[in-house]
């Protein structure tokens, strides 16, 4: 069937080992994605967990607004020691 001797001959066997590659790839390619998949809501789940935990621990800081100057103590003349020290003077 092929025009060349160089080319292989497409025969019905032919197209039946090429089918076989491809079903034989197709599976490969699904088990991997079930893999993955698995990978993805283990991670998922174990952030939202650990979010959980976070918001639990007592002994954790509380979220607090920024250190430093904002842009309306500038406006009021106030300035911030970014490590919270009073300024004398």
């Amino acid at each position: 069937m092929s025009e060349t001797p160089s080319e292989p001959v497409i025969d019905l066997a032919y197209i039946g080992r090429a089918l076989q590659r491809l079903t034989t790839e197709v599976a490969s390619l699904r088990d991997d994605m079930h893999v993955l998949t698995a990978i993805g809501q283990r991670l998922d789940n174990s952030q939202g967990r650990m979010l959980e935990e976070l918001r639990a621990n007592p002994w954790l800081p509380q979220r607090r607004s920024p250190v430093g100057l904002q842009p309306t103590d500038l406006i009021r003349g106030e300035s911030r020691d970014p490590f919270g020290r009073s300024r004398v003077g």
